[in-house]
């Protein structure tokens, strides 16, 4: 990816009419389809490796959308995404998250939080700590916030339905053979 980063950066929301689904293994969230499967589709050749990338990022991100948007109500546009892993180690990936979800995001600074909370976990356990709360004392949450860029969260929003109506034919179409 830092090899791509320059030309990552230049490619315009919507991978210049690229897009895909990630799903290789399936949706699990939130719909179950154990059946759906990846799909790129809008490839030409001014693609390159940059764009395929860029597609992907965003598809990722669309995934994340549709979860946020089950999950969260639409009263409720400012409350914060915490990211956390893979995505909260890019500034340019939150930065995605946020303009995609079109609501601020919370990018943690633990690149594995999952492990430090089971380490939080077992220091109480042991009885090294006498709580959690305790525990979490000595660590500092190092959360960045990212808000969306009105302009391109506009555009995401376009392209989110677009890819939620092309997403929905494949899907049809191919997801359902096993």
């Amino acid at each position: 990816m830092k090899r791509l980063g320059p030309a990552l950066g230049a490619i315009p929301a919507g991978s210049d009419g690229l897009s895909m689904s990630p799903l290789l293994t399936g949706s699990r969230f939130p719909g179950w389809n154990q059946t759906e499967r990846g799909c790129l589709w809008g490839l030409g050749e001014h693609h390159g490796t940059a764009h395929v990338l860029h597609a992907a990022q965003e598809a990722a991100a669309y995934v994340v959308r549709q979860a946020v948007d089950t999950l969260l109500s639409d009263d409720a546009p400012d409350t914060p995404v915490v990211l956390a892993g893979g995505p909260s180690r890019s500034p340019e990936l939150a930065q995605l998250r946020a303009d995609v979800l079109g609501r601020p995001v919370h990018a943690g600074s633990e690149p594995d939080a999952s492990l430090r909370g089971a380490a939080l976990l077992a220091l109480v356990a042991a009885g090294l700590e006498p709580s959690l709360e305790a525990a979490q004392a000595h660590t500092e949450p190092g959360l960045r916030r990212f808000t969306p860029r009105a302009e391109i969260a506009a555009r995401y929003e376009e392209l989110y339905r677009q890819w939620l109506a092309a997403k929905d034919c494949w899907t049809v179409s191919f997801g359902s053979s096993a």
